[in-house]
């Protein structure tokens, strides 16, 4: 065929140069055939670690994520009987599939455009020409095939960066993009509507606001928050860096400076691209020099290979565990399809929580580590209680009499999430699960149970100390920014109202009975303390004072013309280089 040649079914090149593959249906095809041969996120394989490299336009991401979003209505429709009769002749799957492009990736991509799209193709090669001939069959099929894939949308979460402002000069900053809430839970975090793209925004590109979903903050919260002492701490998986520099915020805000030290987070990652990204986010948002308040360390290594013994870490009194993990939990990214089956799903659970078990008694072995928060983005009890149950019980049995072990605590600034930890779920190994009043100690997120955030898991661990008073589980007050709103459902109206109980929780069964009674709760008298406390705070907050309001638009305005200072300095250097380039023509 003159230079033509078919595509692998990874969506590679071929020896020749097909036309179609100058088109956004090439790239999104190569997009969408890895996402169904590894089950790995969109955004990952475009632009993370497992992208190959090319380039990915926008219109080839929009077009994967409209085809991975469809994924379970082209399935339904592929399934159907390829004439209409039903007599014989297979099914659209054996007609399109089996025959034509070997491009996997190409042939879903076109068979989205066919049902949903404008239906002309114009180009595809051989793939096209096995959709053409049924393309009113598919598009007929579109709307009685399985049910739309749901979505699921939250609030657009926002934290105000400690390190270089406070919430109310933020919310300031972000006031032209929407209505903006402050979150009644965490901390710092500011809440706007849904869809709110804040993507460029200056705030974000100047380090003074992270984009950061809710759940995503209850690991560095849970490891640091409140009041205490500084210490460092090791973020033993750290890239790209959102709870690294949460992490080094919280610490900062609990004293350090002046003649005392200030708190140190050393930053772990093994792989050299992700260090590097590591050490542009920290760079972003974590001052230095006379207005550094807590510093990062970014190092390039294995935390496994880490030596705890190390006079480095002697000061290390806390660890942050997020590993990593399957990520069903994530469900509002785009590439995502909720309840969607992973390939091979029992052997990657299997390889990741065996990572995962090592990784949490390597940082058990830390001889001056007084905390650690071990935390997944997985709803699978695989990946959580499995893991927490078999590091505790294989860590403390080899332990000698006397020495100190390790046991789960209720994260003080976390007693306001009702949500709780799984029973019935084996330790990794098929030995003996938390009891009832461990898995208490545990907090979950679920998006598909109605929690407006991404599904997430939390273990906060303490070591014992020999004559030691009980763990202080009293909630941690939580300080309303002056002039926000606290957040309370206001956006309800504009989240889908059904998504949440159509979606089918993608958990596996292996992990225990994961029925979702079995998920705990915080006990009644608790919650209700802690949500009557948070009320109380909230109604008995007295109106704020003409004078405050001056001084938060003050420093509100100051910021804003640091951001535009540091905007046109940028600027300036950039064009530097062009202008001394142009002196050295004329010259010449």
């Amino acid at each position: 065929m003159g230079g033509r040649s078919r595509a692998s079914p990874g969506g590679g090149r071929g020896r020749g140069a097909n036309r179609s593959y100058d088109s956004p249906y090439a790239s999104a095809g190569r997009l969408v055939g890895s996402h169904i041969s590894t089950g790995k996120g969109l955004k990952s394989l475009a632009f993370g670690p497992s992208s190959d490299g090319t380039p990915v336009s926008k219109a080839s991401y929009a077009i994967a994520a409209k085809t991975i979003q469809h994924l379970p209505d082209i399935e339904g429709a592929l399934d159907l009987p390829a004439s209409v009769g039903g007599d014989g002749g297979g099914t659209l799957r054996d007609a399109i599939l089996g025959k034509g492009s070997r491009d996997v990736g190409l042939s879903y991509v076109l068979l989205y455009e066919t049902m949903y799209g404008t239906g002309r193709l114009r180009a595809g090669g051989a793939a096209a020409r096995a959709i053409r001939p049924h393309a009113p069959r598919l598009r007929d099929a579109a709307p009685t095939a399985n049910a739309p894939a749901p979505v699921i949308r939250f609030p657009r979460y926002v934290r105000a960066n400690a390190l270089r402002t406070d919430a109310s000069a933020a919310a300031g900053l972000l006031g032209g993009s929407g209505t903006v809430y402050a979150d009644a839970l965490v901390p710092d975090l500011l809440v706007m509507e849904p869809g709110t793209d804040l993507h460029g925004h200056p705030s974000a590109e100047s380090g003074h606001v992270v984009l950061q979903d809710k759940s995503s903050c209850f690991s560095a919260l849970a490891l640091a928050g409140g009041e205490g002492a500084a210490f460092d701490a090791i973020d033993a998986c750290a890239a790209p860096g959102n709870k690294t520099v949460h992490l080094a915020a919280l610490l900062g805000g609990r004293g350090g400076g002046g003649k005392e030290p200030v708190p140190v987070v050393y930053a772990f990652d093994r792989d050299g691209a992700r260090a590097e990204i590591l050490r542009k986010r920290v760079k972003q948002f974590v001052p230095s020099g006379a207005r550094a308040t807590a510093s990062v360390e970014v190092i390039h290594g294995d935390f496994l290979k880490s030596d705890p013994a190390d006079s480095s870490f002697a000061k290390v009194r806390g660890i942050l565990l997020d590993p990593s993990c399957s990520g069903s939990g994530i469900v509002n990214q785009p590439g995502r399809t909720p309840g969607r089956e992973e390939t091979g799903q029992k052997e990657r659970l299997e390889k990741l929580s065996g990572f995962q078990l090592v990784a949490l008694k390597h940082a058990m072995s830390f001889p001056q580590c007084e905390k650690i928060v071990y935390s997944t983005c997985s709803l699978h009890g695989e990946e959580n209680e499995a893991v927490v149950a078999a590091a505790l019980g294989e860590h403390n049995d080899a332990l000698n009499d006397g020495e100190e072990k390790w046991r789960l605590t209720s994260p003080r600034c976390l007693r306001g999430w009702s949500r709780r930890g799984r029973s019935g779920v084996a330790a990794k190994g098929g030995g003996e699960g938390l009891s009832s009043e461990e898995t208490l100690c545990l907090v979950r997120a679920d998006p598909f149970e109605g929690d407006q955030t991404n599904g997430f898991f939390v273990a906060y661990l303490e070591r014992e100390v020999a004559g030691g008073s009980e763990p202080d589980v009293t909630a941690v007050p939580i300080a309303i920014p002056e002039g926000l709103e606290v957040y309370d459902g206001q956006f309800n109206s504009k989240l889908p109202q059904k998504s949440h109980k159509e979606a089918k929780s993608p958990l596996s069964t292996s992990g225990g009975d994961l029925d979702k009674n079995k998920t705990e709760r915080v006990g009644d008298v608790q919650l209700k303390e802690a949500q009557s406390g948070q009320a109380n705070r909230t109604k008995d907050a007295p109106p704020v004072a003409k004078a405050a309001k001056k001084a938060a638009k003050k420093k509100e305005w100051k910021i804003k013309q640091r951001i535009a200072r540091e905007v046109r300095q940028k600027k300036k250097k950039s064009a530097a280089p062009d202008k001394k380039k142009s002196a050295q023509s004329v010259s010449k």
